[in-house]
């Protein structure tokens, strides 16, 4: 038995539109298809780049169904400058600490991404780690973090001054994402 309201055609078009629109605006969230996003490495290759490359290794650990991972995604790391501070000093990779599966070899220790994550005090996601290039913990910044903040915390991490100051003594030198002093305007 049929209801009136579905024998109008009208109101069956706008059934079908409004289907259709949702549709398509969830395939367009996708963070996966974004062609801008950073290559990512498998997470030990990073290890053997860094190391033979000197860099910091930066780890997003993010989970599929974090709508805050994919806001990452597609709003910070798809940035031309964040993606540039990523292909000079540092070698990027992903753990998904949903995979309970995968065998990671890391400091003489075999643990899943999950277990990594936890490791290096993951206790949500996103959460960005930094490891120097031997593949020691430097530290962590839980959250979603703006591109333009972001790109402060890449300069001061990938520059080597997280060695000698703290980020706030960075940030207060007036250091620009470059690591040259900001001389103003």
């Amino acid at each position: 038995m049929s209801t009136p309201l579905l024998r109008s055609p009208a109101l069956l078009l706008l059934a079908a539109l409004l289907s259709c629109s949702a549709c398509l605006a969830q395939s367009d969230a996708r963070p996966d298809t974004l062609s801008a996003s950073p290559d990512w490495l498998p997470f030990e290759k990073a290890l053997t780049q860094a190391r033979a490359d000197d860099k910091v290794v930066l780890v997003d650990v993010y989970t599929p169904w974090c709508g805050w991972c994919r806001k990452m995604q597609q709003e910070v790391y798809t940035d031309a400058q964040i993606r540039a501070h990523l292909d000079s000093a540092f070698a990027a990779t992903r753990l998904n600490i949903d995979d309970t599966q995968t065998a990671l070899a890391y400091q003489d220790y075999e643990l899943s991404p999950k277990e990594l994550g936890n490791a290096f005090g993951a206790t949500g996601t996103p959460t960005t780690v930094f490891l120097d290039a031997e593949g020691n913990y430097i530290t962590r910044l839980p959250g979603f973090v703006d591109a333009p903040t972001f790109e402060r915390v890449l300069a001061y991490m990938g520059s080597g001054a997280y060695r000698d100051q703290t980020l706030r003594e960075f940030v207060d030198a007036g250091s620009t994402p470059t690591g040259a002093p900001d001389d103003g305007p």
